[in-house]
């Protein structure tokens, strides 16, 4: 079991006020709920599967705690098996439009390949706004606001070598011409530049997240510029290249030809640099978030505890084959929680030693809706 930072002492820095959080949870007792929902899930065709997935997202909110309460999740297990039906739907009926109206002759994309990509961005925004309309802390709710152009924006751009290979695809196919070199140098320019603007991506879904959450009357922001990002991004491939050189240093040692070893290594750099670019930007987002009231996180999560935790976590769902991979987000969940706290602003702090009816009065919002599905397509 890692070890949990503590919150700065009172008198240490600006953090001294925060009011830690807590986890009191174990990645044993998430794992049983877990395979309990599995098994009974897989027992009932998968119609259990909503209830099985409530019993785990609860679990992990239940045993979070915050001034002395914990986190609720009241959403109805029916909606969740609702959406799934329509998104069982609306798979079939893309496979039958794509087996009578293929765009691309010979080729497994057709209308129903578009829809659903088409679909999936508003689909994802759906599924957001759902869980955060349905969590609440001392009655009051979270909510997320649409922002469907911007999910869109993002999607098109994390998506963009994709969409140009079937664009040339469907164009070449049209023409009946084969694609030449102008139309590989064409995929290669549109590779680099996204492959450039990935700590661009990262911050644009990074703003996403928390400008778009709201707690009651309060709003989320992150105010990291997107420079930190790349400034990040720079320092971790260096790392990764340095590493992968040493590697091919060590295998050029052993006899084998450096053009064998230089792509693999490359590549494996670049694998590298995005896991440590996820795993350093994961901590600038929870050290960054803040309220409108001025309330803020205070995180002790550190580069160094998060790489630990994906170590161990990635060794246990490799070696089981899968089977422990709950026990591992259970793992990263208590990580996290245990290293924040909140530094109260002016209408936060409020809520310390408030009842729920007083904490509604104060931050709740009015006319909430509580009705909208949760577009996920998960079976379990």
């Amino acid at each position: 079991m890692e070890s949990t930072p503590s919150i700065p002492a009172a008198g240490q820095d600006s953090a001294a006020a925060a009011l830690p959080v807590s986890f009191a949870g174990t990645p044993g007792g998430y794992w049983k709920v877990y395979i309990t929902g599995l098994a009974l899930s897989l027992a009932t065709l998968g119609l259990y599967s909503p209830w099985a997935k409530l019993r785990r997202h609860r679990y992990l909110l239940v045993h979070t705690r915050l001034l002395g309460s914990c986190f609720e999740f009241d959403a109805s297990p029916w909606a969740i098996l609702i959406s799934r039906i329509i998104i069982l739907t609306i798979i079939i009926m893309s496979a039958w439009a794509d087996t009578f109206y293929p765009f691309i002759d010979g080729e497994a994309v057709g209308l129903g390949t578009v829809v659903i990509m088409a679909l999936l961005p508003a689909a994802i925004m759906r599924g957001r706004a759902f869980h955060a309309r349905h969590t609440m802390f001392k009655g009051i709710r979270f909510r997320f606001a649409s922002c469907y152009l911007h999910l869109y924006v993002y999607y098109g751009l994390v998506f963009l070598p994709l969409i140009a290979v079937l664009t040339l695809t469907y164009l070449s196919s049209a023409s009946g011409e084969q694609p030449d070199m102008e139309n590989f140098g064409y995929l290669t320019l549109v590779l680099a530049v996204w492959v450039l603007a990935m700590p661009a991506f990262a911050h644009f879904e990074h703003r996403i997240l928390a400008n778009n959450l709201h707690f009651g009357k309060l709003g989320l922001a992150i105010s990291v510029p997107m420079r930190t990002y790349y400034a990040v991004a720079g320092r971790r491939l260096l790392m990764a290249l340095a590493l992968a050189a040493l590697v091919a240093l060590g295998l050029s040692t052993t006899g084998m030809e450096a053009s064998v070893i230089a792509l693999p290594a490359v590549l494996l750099a670049l694998v590298w640099a995005a896991v440590l670019f996820k795993i350093d930007t994961a901590r600038i987002f929870w050290s960054s978030l803040q309220l409108s009231d001025g309330s803020r996180i205070a995180s002790r999560i550190t580069f160094a505890g998060l790489l630990r935790v994906f170590t161990i976590n990635s060794l246990l769902t490799i070696i089981s084959l899968g089977i422990l991979w709950p026990m591992a987000r259970a793992r990263k969940w208590r990580y996290i929680a245990n290293c924040i706290g909140i530094v109260p602003g002016s209408q936060l702090a409020e809520l310390e030693g408030a009842s729920d009816e007083q904490a509604i009065s104060a931050l709740g919002e009015e006319g909430v809706d509580f009705y909208g599905f949760d577009f996920d397509a998960g079976v379990i």
